[in-house]
């Protein structure tokens, strides 16, 4: 039989308490709100990309190096300095002048010194970005499974009687 409410649906079930169930509801509600998050994250990713594959311009640039630390933007408009590298110094030719940037993506999958890479740039603001599948599609896929198996968790905590 179908029982619309988690409290009502386990209230029958030998050895359940009240406290428990209570805590099986907020669990379900936590779930839900982190699913939720996750599906916002998603969203975000994917205008942001999506934005610059459509304005931003296709370049070819060079790895020249690779920085230990790079500026970062805070929450609030001020700068400090993210010390996590490493993340690789890039080079590329646009309107006759070199231009250099430090990515914002580093990780393990590093491309080496000298090699080509393709990049997103930004004439406008000199902005540009390293494009790789990993932060291209990681930020939109990871997301997703998160926000999947959370929701599973909502709906099983709080409409599965067993």
């Amino acid at each position: 039989m179908w029982r619309s409410n988690a409290a009502h649906a386990r209230a029958d079930l030998p050895g359940r308490s009240a406290f428990l169930l209570t805590m099986e509801i907020i669990g379900s509600i936590l779930a839900f709100a982190f699913a939720t998050a996750c599906g916002a994250v998603t969203i975000w990713n994917e205008i942001r990309w999506r934005g610059r594959l459509r304005a931003w311009n296709w370049a070819t640039g060079r790895v020249v190096g690779f920085a230990k630390t790079r500026p970062i933007k805070t929450l609030f408009g001020g700068e400090t300095v993210c010390d996590d590298g490493p993340w690789p110094e890039i080079e590329f030719l646009w309107d006759g002048a070199i231009h250099r940037f430090i990515s914002e993506y580093g990780g393990s999958g590093l491309p080496r010194i000298g090699s080509e890479v393709d990049l997103l740039f930004d004439p406008a603001t000199g902005k540009a970005e390293h494009f790789t599948f990993s932060n291209r599609w990681l930020g939109t896929v990871i997301p997703i499974i998160f926000s999947a198996v959370f929701y599973w968790v909502t709906y099983y905590g709080l409409f599965d009687a067993r």
